[in-house]
Protein backbone atom coordinates (compact mmCIF):
# COMPACT_ATOMS: atom_id res chain seq x y z
CA UNK A 1 0.00 0.00 0.00
CA UNK A 2 1.20 3.50 -1.08
CA UNK A 3 0.72 6.60 1.15
CA UNK A 4 0.85 9.45 -0.72
CA UNK A 5 1.20 12.70 1.22
CA UNK A 6 -0.12 15.87 0.62
CA UNK A 7 0.93 18.28 3.76
CA UNK A 8 -0.18 16.81 6.50
CA UNK A 9 -2.83 14.28 4.61
CA UNK A 10 -2.27 10.97 3.46
CA UNK A 11 -3.72 9.19 0.50
CA UNK A 12 -3.35 5.25 0.23
CA UNK A 13 -2.26 3.68 -3.11
CA UNK A 14 -1.15 0.14 -4.26
CA UNK A 15 2.15 -2.01 -3.11
CA UNK A 16 3.85 -1.52 -6.19
CA UNK A 17 3.42 2.42 -5.72
CA UNK A 18 4.52 2.42 -2.26
CA UNK A 19 7.64 0.24 -2.65
CA UNK A 20 8.57 2.95 -5.46
CA UNK A 21 7.33 6.12 -3.77
CA UNK A 22 9.83 5.10 -0.20
CA UNK A 23 12.41 4.82 -2.58
CA UNK A 24 12.05 8.02 -3.74
CA UNK A 25 11.28 8.95 -0.71
CA UNK A 26 14.72 6.75 1.09
CA UNK A 27 16.83 8.67 -1.84
CA UNK A 28 15.77 12.12 -0.98
CA UNK A 29 16.34 11.60 2.58
CA UNK A 30 19.39 10.23 2.68
CA UNK A 31 21.36 11.02 -0.30
CA UNK A 32 24.50 8.85 -1.42
CA UNK A 33 26.97 10.43 -3.72
CA UNK A 34 28.66 7.81 -5.84
CA UNK A 35 32.18 8.04 -3.63
CA UNK A 36 30.30 7.44 -0.99
CA UNK A 37 28.03 4.14 -2.20
CA UNK A 38 31.61 2.99 -3.54
CA UNK A 39 33.16 3.47 -0.13
CA UNK A 40 30.18 1.84 2.07
CA UNK A 41 30.56 -1.26 -0.27
CA UNK A 42 34.49 -0.83 -0.29
CA UNK A 43 33.68 -1.51 3.56
CA UNK A 44 31.17 -3.96 3.05
CA UNK A 45 33.41 -6.16 0.59
CA UNK A 46 36.20 -5.94 3.54
CA UNK A 47 34.51 -7.03 6.39
CA UNK A 48 33.13 -10.19 4.16
CA UNK A 49 36.63 -10.79 3.20
CA UNK A 50 37.86 -10.97 7.11
CA UNK A 51 35.32 -13.23 7.64
CA UNK A 52 35.76 -15.48 4.88
CA UNK A 53 40.07 -15.36 5.03
CA UNK A 54 41.06 -15.93 8.19
CA UNK A 55 44.52 -15.27 7.98
CA UNK A 56 44.07 -12.23 6.63
CA UNK A 57 44.22 -9.62 9.63
CA UNK A 58 43.68 -6.52 8.48
CA UNK A 59 42.88 -4.50 5.35
CA UNK A 60 43.57 -0.68 4.14
CA UNK A 61 42.19 0.92 0.97
CA UNK A 62 44.63 3.96 -0.12
CA UNK A 63 43.57 6.67 -2.76
CA UNK A 64 45.67 7.61 -5.69
CA UNK A 65 47.26 9.64 -3.75
CA UNK A 66 48.58 8.36 -0.54
CA UNK A 67 46.26 9.18 1.60
CA UNK A 68 44.14 6.41 3.88
CA UNK A 69 40.83 6.39 3.24
CA UNK A 70 39.41 2.99 5.19
CA UNK A 71 41.54 0.42 7.52
CA UNK A 72 39.32 -2.60 8.35
CA UNK A 73 40.82 -4.89 11.18
CA UNK A 74 40.23 -8.21 13.09
CA UNK A 75 42.72 -7.05 16.03
CA UNK A 76 42.59 -2.83 15.64
CA UNK A 77 39.75 -0.29 15.49
CA UNK A 78 38.03 0.41 11.74
CA UNK A 79 39.33 3.51 10.99
CA UNK A 80 36.97 5.35 7.82
CA UNK A 81 38.50 8.05 5.88
CA UNK A 82 41.49 8.84 8.14
CA UNK A 83 43.42 10.78 5.79
CA UNK A 84 46.68 9.41 7.39
CA UNK A 85 49.30 10.06 4.98
CA UNK A 86 51.35 6.78 3.56
CA UNK A 87 52.53 8.06 0.26
CA UNK A 88 55.70 7.10 1.66
CA UNK A 89 55.02 4.06 2.55
CA UNK A 90 56.82 0.90 1.00
CA UNK A 91 53.84 -1.31 -0.04
CA UNK A 92 52.11 1.99 -1.87
CA UNK A 93 55.20 3.06 -4.00
CA UNK A 94 56.01 -0.32 -4.81
CA UNK A 95 52.27 -0.94 -5.28
CA UNK A 96 51.70 1.79 -7.91
CA UNK A 97 54.80 1.01 -9.35
CA UNK A 98 54.29 -2.22 -10.52
CA UNK A 99 50.58 -3.30 -9.15
CA UNK A 100 51.52 -5.79 -6.50
CA UNK A 101 53.92 -6.08 -4.11
CA UNK A 102 55.04 -8.58 -1.28
CA UNK A 103 56.81 -7.61 1.74
CA UNK A 104 59.56 -9.43 3.42
CA UNK A 105 58.33 -12.22 6.18
CA UNK A 106 58.15 -10.37 9.60
CA UNK A 107 57.16 -11.35 13.00
CA UNK A 108 54.40 -9.03 14.92
CA UNK A 109 54.43 -8.72 18.50
CA UNK A 110 57.56 -11.45 18.20
CA UNK A 111 55.14 -14.42 17.56
CA UNK A 112 53.72 -15.21 14.36
CA UNK A 113 54.86 -14.89 10.78
CA UNK A 114 53.07 -12.03 8.69
CA UNK A 115 53.48 -10.23 5.19
CA UNK A 116 52.42 -7.25 3.77
CA UNK A 117 50.86 -8.04 0.62
CA UNK A 118 49.63 -4.96 -1.37
CA UNK A 119 47.72 -4.77 -4.92
CA UNK A 120 47.21 -1.59 -7.34
CA UNK A 121 44.20 -0.99 -9.78
CA UNK A 122 45.89 -0.48 -13.55
CA UNK A 123 45.22 3.22 -13.81
CA UNK A 124 47.25 6.20 -14.23
CA UNK A 125 47.00 7.15 -10.44
CA UNK A 126 45.98 4.03 -9.09
CA UNK A 127 44.34 3.53 -5.56
CA UNK A 128 46.30 0.39 -3.41
CA UNK A 129 44.43 -2.24 -1.26
CA UNK A 130 47.19 -3.33 1.62
CA UNK A 131 46.47 -6.48 3.33
CA UNK A 132 48.35 -8.28 6.47
CA UNK A 133 48.61 -11.67 6.55
CA UNK A 134 49.14 -14.22 8.50
CA UNK A 135 51.46 -17.01 7.70
CA UNK A 136 51.39 -19.24 10.70
CA UNK A 137 48.88 -21.15 9.31
CA UNK A 138 51.50 -22.42 6.22
CA UNK A 139 54.35 -21.81 8.57
CA UNK A 140 52.38 -24.77 10.50
CA UNK A 141 52.50 -26.71 6.99
CA UNK A 142 55.62 -26.80 5.98
CA UNK A 143 57.11 -27.25 9.27
CA UNK A 144 55.17 -30.62 9.03
CA UNK A 145 56.68 -31.58 5.94
CA UNK A 146 58.89 -34.91 6.26
CA UNK A 147 62.07 -34.67 4.10
CA UNK A 148 63.49 -38.06 2.51
CA UNK A 149 59.46 -39.84 2.47
CA UNK A 150 57.39 -40.72 -0.74
CA UNK A 151 56.68 -37.34 -2.82
CA UNK A 152 57.60 -34.61 -3.09
CA UNK A 153 57.14 -30.85 -1.67
CA UNK A 154 58.08 -27.32 -3.01
CA UNK A 155 58.05 -24.21 -0.54
CA UNK A 156 59.78 -21.47 0.68
CA UNK A 157 61.08 -21.26 4.10
CA UNK A 158 59.08 -18.87 6.24
CA UNK A 159 60.36 -17.95 9.48
CA UNK A 160 62.91 -19.91 9.85
CA UNK A 161 64.89 -17.82 12.18
CA UNK A 162 61.52 -17.87 14.47
CA UNK A 163 61.82 -21.20 14.51
CA UNK A 164 65.56 -22.01 15.16
CA UNK A 165 64.84 -19.58 18.59
CA UNK A 166 61.88 -21.79 19.72
CA UNK A 167 63.91 -24.98 19.09
CA UNK A 168 67.21 -23.30 20.74
CA UNK A 169 64.01 -22.24 23.68
CA UNK A 170 63.48 -26.28 23.83
CA UNK A 171 66.21 -27.60 23.87
CA UNK A 172 67.18 -25.13 27.03
CA UNK A 173 63.94 -26.39 28.77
Amino acid sequence: MTVHARGDDAIYGSAEESQASQAEVWAKQSPLSLSAAIALQRETDFLRLLKSTPAITDIRHINGVGKAQLSVSRVALDLNDNGRDLADAPEFQAAQAKKKYFSPVYFRNESEPYMTVAVALNEPAPEVTVAEVNLKAIWDVVSQILVGGPGSAYARRVGQRRREQLSQLRLRI
